[in-house]
């Protein structure tokens, strides 16, 4: 395209309390019998043993099982007549990898500079009992971090930064016997809007002037508008890839918008200011969700759900104002965001742990209270500061 001018561990949290039994983990045994008592019906005991056994070791078996919601509650939301519900009924899949490993090791986009620096990364994460990796394949100033070639942007340098391909990248974790994930941050993205046709904001009565969330000279970036079909199209375009390329799963991170005044309703226009204005995010995740054949979750930042103290979802967790979605969480848990306590909507603040294996299960804990059992929830621990000891450890006691 032409350059434009400026003009779901599992909702089982097991080990989460040991001395406790966790409420969470009884609704997804729940959850689970009930899909052994539909499936008994049409597979027979045959089928049905493996589930009993998995529930009666705790979760220790060799494989997971992982429920998708009935077409009531899609993986998304219906609302874009131009991206229809997808058919997600009862199923039970197996994920081997999943299930022995202690969870989602998030990789460094350092990473991807070689392949070298890649494999090194890959055999410290296998060498410590993870089985999944999350890539970074894209950063929030919208560069592309692997060698894409969706045919618009490929020959754009101040987009495409990556030297690898994305099936070279996904090989090399394939090779290393752990699970391919990727993660690319969407709506934050300050370069896209300039190469990419119909992707940014625009003056509500003058459509060929760019908004700038702050005057450029100081600072002000664009950002990708969820409800234009040309967002839809790039995003679609890029998961499809990835998805293509040997990717299990890709999740689409910073899905907000940002930070919006008062006086930028008459510059953008009411949709962005409506209390249904989710419903722009919720589209884009379906176009992505289409394209991937049910490929597609979300990622979310921790803080941004306990933020809202379980009254709102602001930021990146604004998604789950929908109540009709019901997708996979890859829930970012960044642990230098918090310190000795956390603040509640009513009552004294929640006092945290100082050990960070246990802060993090409190963390977690009460998030995964406010968002309910309609998603499923996947912790994703940002090691950064932390030593790989600690990390482990975290994942250990947080993991069934």
């Amino acid at each position: 395209m032409n350059k434009k001018k400026n003009i779901k561990i599992k909702r089982s949290k097991g080990r989460l309390y040991k001395k406790k039994r966790s409420p969470v983990r009884t609704a997804i045994e729940t959850i689970v019998l009930v899909t052994l008592a539909g499936g008994l019906i049409y597979v027979g005991y045959t089928a049905a043993g493996p589930l009993i056994n998995y529930i009666q070791s705790g979760g220790s078996s060799g494989t997971v099982t992982s429920w998708t919601p009935d077409e009531s509650g899609t993986g998304g939301n219906n609302s874009d007549p131009e991206n229809p519900a997808v058919d997600t009924s009862l199923e039970i899949t197996t994920q081997p990898q999943e299930a022995s490993s202690l969870g989602t090791y998030l990789i460094s986009q350092s990473a991807l500079k070689s392949k070298e620096a890649l494999n090194s990364a890959l055999d410290s994460a296998k060498n410590s009992g993870f089985g999944i990796v999350l890539i970074p394949l894209k950063d929030d100033s919208g560069a592309i971090l692997y060698k894409s070639q969706i045919d618009y942007i490929t020959n754009v340098k101040e987009l495409v930064t990556g030297t690898l391909s994305a099936k070279d990248i996904a090989d090399a974790v394939k090779a290393k016997g752990l699970v391919p994930k990727a993660v690319i941050p969407t709506l934050l993205d300050k370069t896209s809007p300039d190469y990419v046709n119909d992707t940014g904001y625009y003056f509500a009565d003058s459509p060929e002037i760019s908004w700038y969330d702050a005057s450029p000279d100081n600072g002000g970036k664009r950002w990708i508008d969820p409800f234009r079909a040309g967002s839809k199209k790039y995003y679609s375009d890029m998961v499809k890839e990835l998805k293509d390329a040997g990717f299990e799963e890709i999740a689409l991170s910073e899905l907000r918008y940002p930070d919006l005044h008062d006086s930028d309703e008459p510059r953008l226009g009411s949709k962005f200011f409506a209390a249904d204005r989710y419903k722009g995010l919720s589209e884009l995740y379906q176009s992505c969700y289409n394209a991937t054949d049910k490929k597609a979750a979300v990622s979310v930042n921790i803080k941004d759900v306990l933020d809202g103290k379980g009254q709102s979802f602001p930021k990146t967790a604004e998604i789950l104002t929908d109540k009709s979605f019901s997708g996979k969480v890859f829930l970012t848990v960044n642990l230098a965001d918090f310190g000795d306590s956390l603040e509640l909507a009513q009552g004294d603040p929640l006092t945290l742990p100082k050990d960070a294996a246990k802060k993090a299960e409190a963390l977690i804990g009460k998030a995964s209270e406010y968002m309910g059992t309609n998603v499923t929830v996947v912790p994703v621990i940002n090691g950064e500061g932390m030593s790989m000891e600690d990390l482990v450890k975290c994942y250990k006691e947080i993991t069934p």
